[in-house]
């Protein structure tokens, strides 16, 4: 009986492990299939480069005397980089209250462009200014920082330092929203 126990148990052995042998030959194998996903939309980053206008606003003192500004800037931007070289013409009007003065100037702007919709830049101009019974020019510098809003839109805010040919000088805080056409 032992006999018959071992060939039973040999004979059930070699079935199961030929069975799986065989059964290994018959399947074939399948790569991993990837899974589709839909196209992500991804939006490229604010265009720096190309011509722009827009509304300005601020405030300027100089010793003695302070005046709402507003006015109008265009100007065109070239970018090589994260590096912005740019001009730009403002015509603003200043209300001192009692008069007001009409002002033109002219700048360029160096700036660094800090991520796709952030710039950082520094400005040198100069200007004219007529109204209220005195007229000259002056130089200016500055620094501003403007932001994306979106594809054709920024915002800003600046700084200017201005140099009258007396020695004198003013201080100006304005911020702009500008349509860039690109």
């Amino acid at each position: 009986m032992r006999a018959l126990i071992a060939i039973a148990a040999a004979a059930l052995a070699a079935a199961v492990f030929t069975a799986g042998a065989r059964a290994t030959d018959f399947v074939a194998y399948e790569a991993p299939v990837a899974e589709q996903s839909a196209p992500v939309y991804q939006q490229d980053g604010f265009n720096w480069n190309g011509f722009y206008a827009g509304a300005i606003v601020g405030w300027y003192t100089e010793p003695g005397d302070t005046a709402f500004t507003f006015g109008k800037a265009v100007g065109v931007n070239f970018t090589a980089g994260n590096i912005l070289y740019g001009v730009e013409f403002n015509l603003l009007q200043y209300n001192f209250g009692s008069f007001d003065t009409w002002n033109a100037s002219g700048q360029t702007r160096l700036g660094l462009l800090v991520n796709d919709s952030t710039l950082v830049y520094k400005l040198v101009g100069v200007g004219y200014y007529n109204g209220g019974g005195s007229y000259g020019t002056y130089v200016k510098v500055g620094a501003g920082l403007e932001y994306a809003l979106g594809q054709h839109f920024t915002v800003r805010g600046e700084y200017h330092a201005k140099i009258y040919p007396g020695g004198c000088c003013g201080h100006e805080l304005r911020a702009g929203l500008l349509w860039h056409l690109n």
